[in-house]
């Protein structure tokens, strides 16, 4: 595995949740720039108040903004949740 790249893991629910995302907005392209950019630099994200170790990032489509939830290690990044948010938080 390359030193600056982690392996994209979901949860079942993030997997579904993320599926919907792309077929009802045919987002595919965001989710993957969401996927690399988090895969080279979790720690980018924001730090979840309350759960250590857990951060969040958002994507947007051109339908709408999301904030996903994950965990990282230093092979993996797991997406864990995600949610819709209003776009204008961005």
């Amino acid at each position: 595995m390359s030193a600056n790249r982690r392996r994209v893991a979901k949860s079942p629910q993030c997997e579904r949740d993320l599926q919907a995302i792309a077929a009802r907005h045919r987002a595919e392209e965001a989710i993957a720039g969401f996927e690399r950019v988090v895969s080279r630099i979790p720690e980018m994200g924001m730090a979840v108040r309350g759960k250590q170790g857990f951060y969040s990032r958002p994507f947007h489509t051109g339908d709408g903004s999301y904030l996903v939830i994950y965990t990282f290690d230093e092979e993996t990044v797991t997406l864990v949740s995600v949610r819709s948010i209003p776009s204008s938080s961005f």
